[in-house]
């Protein structure tokens, strides 16, 4: 997401992955990229720390979701998730293993239930894909 001023001192902000044409993905995808506009929305209307924003992030996403095969087909969203998060000071820590997925797994997740799931998706998501470094 990239932020321009338009000559009046205000902040244009571009949408959450605008460049991809909602038309051509399954409405998992859809449903994602239009739900964080939604938080996007939200965020710009009452302020919010990026711990907040973690939060409410995880809160629609939940690992199950975050980390199904039907998202997983989209591999260049993780990045642009991690972007977007970083961009609103979620202050995601990058993972060891420097791929995205773990990064985000890592990142997001502090609940024990999430972080045994988030990591058995990652993990099965890795080994399904041949993601660079995702």
């Amino acid at each position: 997401m990239s932020n321009n001023n338009n000559g009046n001192g205000r902040q244009l902000t571009r949408a959450f992955m605008a460049h991809v044409k909602l038309k051509d993905l399954n409405s998992a995808l859809v449903g994602l990229i239009v739900s964080v506009r939604d938080l996007e929305a939200r965020i710009s209307e009452i302020g919010m720390t990026g711990a907040q924003v973690k939060v409410a992030f995880t809160d629609m996403f939940p690992p199950a979701v975050l980390f199904s095969e039907e998202l997983m087909s989209m591999h260049a969203m993780y990045a642009n998730i991690c972007d977007w998060l970083n961009l609103k000071v979620a202050a995601l820590k990058p993972h060891s293993s420097r791929r995205i997925l773990m990064t985000l797994a890592h990142s997001l997740y502090e609940d024990d239930e999430d972080q045994l799931l988030q990591l058995r998706l990652c993990a099965a998501s890795c080994s399904r894909t041949s993601i660079y470094k995702l």
